[in-house]
């Protein structure tokens, strides 16, 4: 096995909901690239709400408003109109058990895994890099 030096993702476990009041974000990135994914609305069991995507590097992606459904992990939410070029996000995962957002997209040919962080103070903490496969 050949380590190139990228981390491996990061266990993602739990599906409770986010235990803070919107608005709230999450953000990362690397190599260039970042992600934000602030909740703007959510009920109180935290099953369904509104969020913000943005991102820039590769591509400007700006979602605004977008409507979800948190089942299990999953968020699920349609981004197809705003996200555009080479960039898919596959999924979008709320790990409980970590506090933190696993976006799993498709950047060209290459998977990217990106975990977010809850944003304090202005600034994410890093957790560890996204991992290409």
């Amino acid at each position: 096995m050949v380590n190139c030096g990228v981390a491996a993702p990061r266990a993602c476990t739990g599906t409770g909901g986010p235990q803070h009041v919107p608005p709230f974000s999450y953000g990362g990135g690397s190599l260039g690239e970042t992600v934000k994914v602030t909740v703007t609305s959510m009920d109180s069991k935290g099953g369904q709400g509104t969020f913000d995507v943005t991102g820039s590097g590769l591509e400007t992606i700006t979602c605004k408003h977008k409507a979800f459904t948190k089942r299990g992990q999953s968020l699920i939410t349609d981004l197809s109109d705003c996200v555009t070029g080479d960039i898919t996000v596959n999924s979008i995962e709320y790990c409980s058990d970590q506090d933190i957002v696993q976006l799993d997209a498709k950047v060209g040919m290459g998977l990217v895994h990106v975990p977010l962080s809850l944003i304090q103070d202005g600034a994410a903490k890093e957790i560890f890099e996204p991992v290409f496969t």
